[in-house]
């Protein structure tokens, strides 16, 4: 007997062999943008069953879209040369009422017509292909419901028509297992055996007798061994419908190997772990990329939940933010995510990131309303006491380049005019460039040529030394969170595209780039230190 599966999306391939009778079970339980399948199918008891029935086994758990089409395309030969052809689906599924998908591990939340065949498996080409042995082609579906449905589609399960010959069960994935395990595989008629189980549904073709498994002669020895599986099952239903320690304990005592040991097993260790180690166990099964954890930690930086770097790496400092923000949601706090938490931080993040926009627009109206009324309050660069006035509250402003070359032409026309003492002195102070140095200089002359000048600066290194220190800081985080080329390179693209004129995009800052990233810290209410601190870097990345 061959047995292929895919576990985790692990592929196991058997060697070849003539395929008489196969089963093949795909059973998505974990999704990366939707909740899980809980109430999906036992595969690997399914899978157990149909081997102790003979049957070749293709078993796929958790698979991605490319897992899927790869997997089935390679097996393809032996479903077709099959005598008998057992599917077994189980995970969300959307119909458009002609055809119904099985959604890949994955799939996105609102998959439009066009998309839906790249994001998971068209059940109809199995119809088809359940189709060519009429008598012998058996569909089982446990569907779940997934968190967003495309246009178009609806959540459950639809067919324009059933193949003639073609029997479909559909239901709860609980009954569907004990269906499959201890009917279906054990020989017992389809038409029969579903009056028994209220949570299942037959459509097409349900035979009265099938050759799942052959007949045994003995009728006693027959009902003797049904009604000890039967026993079994309702072992395993009373253990798991009490879902603790000491029941999956009870049940294996009883039944060391039973049908559902190997379920029992994998449940007692689920429910013997810690909380933590539990939530840790959900958010792995995601499945998140590299990609999808950056976005969460920009995420959380623009809910003013520090993850400590934008990396894709959720160390200490992601955890913590993680924590905050399910405290703040009143959420369990444990620092790890579900696909439901995932879902509910990018909305609450796309919120805040529009909220941040609009706030950035107004601020940035209101202080270029100021500009042009202090720049026309300063006599419109008619004066150089204006000029000088509307630099030091403006050293960025709209006016700025402007008012700057008209200073130059002041102090060029005057220079000739300049005493020689004056501008000795003028020039020691000025490769000093301390407070002292310029009062000095104004104590000498009071009324010289660079007077106002110097008064101009005292105002401007007062206001960098109060600012030292935050300087410093955010020049030791750019140091960090800008170390390399390329992210130099983005953040100058994105002030260009805002037209602050960062100067030449080469991934270099200068002066112009420092100016620019001021002017941009400015109109967000971020500090305005010209360097780029990891919450300056957030807010480009995230477009605001």
């Amino acid at each position: 007997m061959r047995i292929w599966g895919l576990l985790g999306a692990a592929l196991l391939i058997a060697a070849p062999a003539m395929a008489r009778d196969v089963a093949v079970i795909v059973d998505n339980q974990s999704y990366r943008q939707h909740q899980a399948h809980r109430d999906g199918i036992q595969s690997q008891v399914v899978a157990q069953a149909a081997r102790r029935a003979g049957y070749d086994v293709y078993q796929l758990r958790n698979a991605t879209a490319d897992q899927l089409w790869n997997a089935l395309t390679i097996r393809y030969a032996d479903m077709d040369d099959a005598d008998r052809l057992v599917v077994i689906l189980s995970g969300h599924m959307v119909t458009d009422g002609w055809d119904t998908f099985l959604l890949s591990q994955d799939a996105g939340r609102n998959s439009n017509l066009f998309m839906m065949t790249a994001h998971g498996l068209r059940i109809g080409s199995m119809l088809k292909l359940l189709e060519t042995k009429p008598g012998d082609g058996f569909l089982f579906l446990a569907p779940g419901e997934p968190s967003g449905v495309g246009a178009g589609f609806e959540q459950g399960v639809g067919f324009a028509e059933i193949p003639q010959g073609v029997a479909v069960v559909e239901g709860d994935g609980a009954d569907l297992t004990d269906f499959l395990a201890n009917s279906f595989f054990q020989g017992e008629p389809v038409g029969l055996a579903l009056g028994r189980y209220d949570g299942l549904e037959g459509d097409g073709y349900l035979p009265r007798r099938t050759a799942a498994a052959p007949v045994d002669d003995q009728a006693a020895r027959e009902a003797a061994q049904r009604e000890a599986r039967a026993a079994d099952a309702r072992a395993w239903r009373q253990a798991r419908d009490q879902d603790t320690v000491a029941s999956y304990n009870a049940y294996l005592r009883e039944y060391p190997n039973g049908q559902f040991a190997l379920a029992a097993q994998a449940r007692l260790q689920t429910v013997q772990r810690s909380p933590e180690e539990l939530a840790a166990a959900v958010e792995a099964d995601l499945g998140l990329s590299r990609e999808d954890r950056r976005r969460i930690q920009r995420n959380l930086a623009i809910l003013d939940y520090d993850p400590r770097g934008i990396d894709g790496i959720f160390g200490p400092g992601t955890r913590a933010a993680i924590q905050s923000w399910q405290a703040a949601e009143q959420l369990e706090s444990n620092g790890f995510l579900t696909g439901n938490q995932i879902l509910r931080l990018d909305t609450a993040a796309a919120r805040r990131q529009a909220e941040l926009e609009a706030e950035a627009k107004r601020q940035q109206e209101e202080r270029d309303r100021n500009d042009r009324a202090y720049w026309r309050a300063t006599g419109r660069g008619n004066s150089e006491d204006g000029l000088r006035q509307y630099l030091t509250r403006y050293p960025e402003g709209l006016f700025s380049d402007i008012a700057r070359a008209r200073v130059a032409e002041y102090e060029a026309s005057r220079r000739d005019q300049i005493s020689q003492r004056d501008q000795q002195d003028w020039q020691a102070v000025s490769e000093v460039d301390t407070i002292p140095a310029y009062r000095q200089y104004l104590d000498r002359h009071p009324q010289g040529a660079y007077a106002e000048a110097a008064r101009t600066r005292i105002q401007e290194l007062r206001g960098v030394r109060a600012d030292r220190d935050a300087i410093n800081a955010a020049q030791a985080q750019e140091a960090q969170v800008v170390a390399n080329p390329i992210t130099k390179l983005l953040v100058e693209r994105r002030l260009s595209q805002l037209g602050l004129n960062p100067g030449v995009v080469d991934g270099t800052f200068d002066d112009n780039t420092r100016r620019a990233i001021r002017q941009y810290q400015s109109a967000r209410n971020i500090q305005a230190t010209g360097y780029v601190n990891q919450r300056t870097l957030v807010r480009m990345l995230a477009g605001n």
